[in-house]
């Protein structure tokens, strides 16, 4: 009738299945919030700080991975997806305020749509640098921030987006673009 042997090895499966997805998302969660402390820091001068955010959300990015390989179903939740796109936003975001080249998407262990996905998160971050600049009367840096954003733009209009987040999000940059080009007009 039934092998109740079997059925006790999928009872096992199923609970390890449950923890390895319990603790993917959690460090999942831990991902995105070392990814806003990152940001946060150093868009207040930290770059102590930024930097170990930086460093720990690299860390547990791997560790994300490692536990969501076990279990390739959770490779494609919106959380694992999601944690990546913020270490890309946040990876790329210090670099460019290191006045260093975008990390590139091997270097950072993620898919190419992450890596669009973060990229187009970015120019939200560069917004809010240049509204800080532009607060503190800095024209050349609110230049400087609008042509990274131009360069930024023209890179993801290139991509044939059909996942529709991509495209909403390169319509976002689009705007974000528009925005740091009135605070330039405000700041003459």
């Amino acid at each position: 009738m039934l092998d109740r042997k079997s059925f006790a090895r999928m009872r096992g499966a199923l609970i390890q299945m449950s923890r390895a997805r319990q603790e993917t998302l959690g460090s999942a969660q831990r991902v995105i919030t070392l990814s806003k402390r990152a940001i946060y820091a150093r868009q207040r001068g930290d770059s102590r700080a930024a930097g170990e955010a930086l460093a720990g959300m690299k860390k547990e990015h791997a560790r994300m991975l490692t536990l969501a390989k076990a279990f390739p179903g959770l490779l494609g939740h919106q959380s694992v997806r999601t944690a990546s796109q913020e270490l890309v936003e946040a990876a790329c975001y210090l670099a460019l305020e290191e006045r260093k080249a975008l990390p590139a998407a091997a270097g950072l262990k993620v898919d190419a749509l992450a890596y669009m996905l973060g990229v187009a998160d970015l120019t939200g971050e560069l917004v809010r640098s240049a509204v800080l600049a532009a607060i503190d009367r800095n024209k050349p840096r609110v230049s400087e921030l609008r042509e990274i954003l131009r360069a930024i733009y023209a890179e993801l209009i290139a991509v044939e987006a059909r996942d529709s987040d991509l495209r909403r999000k390169i319509d976002k940059a689009g705007y974000d673009l528009e925005k740091v080009e009135n605070l330039l007009l405000d700041l003459r």
